[in-house]
């Protein structure tokens, strides 16, 4: 529950397994497999999950760009943002905007 309270709050941030796990305190590795049994997915998947439901509230409540989207979820580049968006979603942030 802290982790996922901690990723929560720290979404626009870089987010490494390391450091979510010294902040819970455990070690990286044990802290990976608790996370994934507990969670019935990796750290990354979820951190993906959440970043892209993040830009999805977004994209439909906010007149911001693609890539003050992609830059306020956590992604670096708009361009790996978009691609993450499409293979998750089945369409690019733009499209997603408009039929939604």
């Amino acid at each position: 529950k802290e982790a996922c309270q901690y990723i929560n709050n720290h979404l626009n941030e870089p987010l490494s397994l390391r450091d979510v796990s010294q902040t819970v305190h455990l070690n990286s590795s044990y802290f990976s497999f608790l996370f994934k049994e507990q969670m019935n997915v990796t750290f990354s998947e979820y951190v993906t999950r959440k970043r892209l439901q993040a830009a999805k509230k977004l994209l439909v409540c906010t007149d911001l760009q693609i890539a003050d989207i992609s830059a306020a979820v956590g992604y670096k580049t708009d361009k790996y943002f978009i691609k993450l968006f499409k293979e998750h979603e089945g369409m690019t942030p733009s499209k997603y905007r408009k039929n939604v």
